[in-house]
């Protein structure tokens, strides 16, 4: 469960940063008003919820795995934006993210294996 928890605050924390973007490309009346709004208050709500359940992920999982629970962060990021935000990934971004991938896999195989 606290695995999943990690995963999930990783997630989330994309989630809010997708909101904190597309907030920032909109136009504001007042300079106030581009910090104090529903969408902002929202995404910082979830920033710390995010933030939370890190926390308890943290003190129930092994150390070796939390970077890894991390580290999907960065494949949420693109493939959120691709599908919300219709932003283009490069060639260069999917390099970056196939490293990501393997990187992850390479961890969690020893982090995961049985006797590692």
């Amino acid at each position: 469960m606290y695995y999943f928890l990690g995963f999930f605050a990783a997630f989330i924390a994309v989630v809010a940063q997708l909101f904190l973007k597309t907030e920032a490309d909109t136009e504001h009346k007042s300079f106030l008003s581009k910090f104090l709004n529903i969408r902002v208050i929202l995404s910082y709500g979830i920033m710390m919820v995010s933030m939370l359940l890190n926390v308890i992920a943290q003190q129930q999982v092994s150390l070796k795995v939390y970077p890894i629970m991390d580290a999907s962060g960065f494949l949420w990021v693109p493939l959120l934006s691709f599908i919300f935000l219709k932003e283009k990934i490069s060639k260069r971004r999917l390099l970056a993210i196939g490293l990501v991938f393997i990187g992850i896999i390479v961890f969690s195989a020893d982090a995961f294996l049985p006797g590692a």
